[in-house]
């Protein structure tokens, strides 16, 4: 079903594996709540996200009230699009340190500026641990055993990540569990852009939903997170034959 097989080619060729169609996919919870009773697949991602949902740091958490610090300055500043003219150019040189990250604007090494908090210190590292013994056990095929956690995220009321590309961290597909409160009773509204072609592509994330989307070298994938409310991320390394299934199964659009 995943490979293209040339008739013309002997039969000991290698066969190709298909690519997936598009850059970014999504699954809402709310649609996985109903494919649950006929796909296994569906039933192990809800499962995760069960972990993911009660193991969530609590926004009055002290260690994120003595923390986290409100930068609506800046946060205005991520809000700017990135010029759809500017071309990405791979530095020949490296970063002066891990934190830092290639300029969208200038092209220079900057520090990448964010405002949310890293949550693996407080409660996250073992549910997520658990997390990816379910992924080998009921969604990775036999031959398939690539999976590692990557992120695991709070973002506050005017939390943020600016525009980054993340080519100098693991490469490949990532995968993304998302919550979203609302605050002060207005309707949350956080979003996930990226470019792609000259155009900016924005998802608003009203709801929970699971993202799925690819960091490469070759074609970098520009992206930033804005939140208006509290945000929770879960992110996984997951390998392109699990994307192709869960694209192949109609989990994912």
């Amino acid at each position: 079903m995943f490979s293209i097989i040339n008739k013309n080619q002997s039969t000991k060729s290698k066969k190709k594996m298909a690519k997936p169609r598009q850059l970014v996919f999504e699954c809402k919870i709310k649609d996985l709540l109903v494919l649950q009773y006929k796909n296994e697949k569906a039933k192990a991602l809800l499962d995760i996200y069960t972990l993911f949902r009660n193991s969530a740091v609590s926004p009055k958490d002290p260690t994120i009230v003595n923390t986290i610090a409100h930068h609506k300055e800046e946060y205005v500043r991520a809000k700017g699009d990135p010029d759809p003219k500017w071309k990405v150019e791979q530095p020949k040189y490296k970063p002066p340190s891990k934190n830092q990250r290639m300029s969208f604007r200038s092209g220079k090494w900057i520090a990448r500026s964010g405002h949310f908090f890293r949550t693996t210190s407080l409660n996250y590292n073992k549910p997520m641990s658990e997390a990816c013994i379910i992924y080998k056990n009921r969604i990775l095929s036999p031959n398939d055993k690539k999976i590692e956690k990557r992120g695991d995220f709070f973002y506050p009321i005017q939390g943020y990540r600016s525009w980054h590309t993340n080519e100098r961290d693991r490469i490949g597909w990532r995968m993304y569990f998302i919550h979203v409160e609302s605050c002060n009773g207005k309707q949350p509204v956080s979003t996930f852009s990226y470019q792609h072609a000259g155009k900016i592509h924005t998802c608003k994330e009203s709801e929970d939903v699971i993202r799925i989307f690819e960091i490469t070298k070759q074609n970098p994938l520009w992206h930033r997170v804005l939140s208006d409310g509290h945000r929770w991320s879960w992110g996984f390394l997951i390998s392109e034959k699990l994307v192709l299934q869960l694209q192949n199964e109609k989990l994912f659009t």
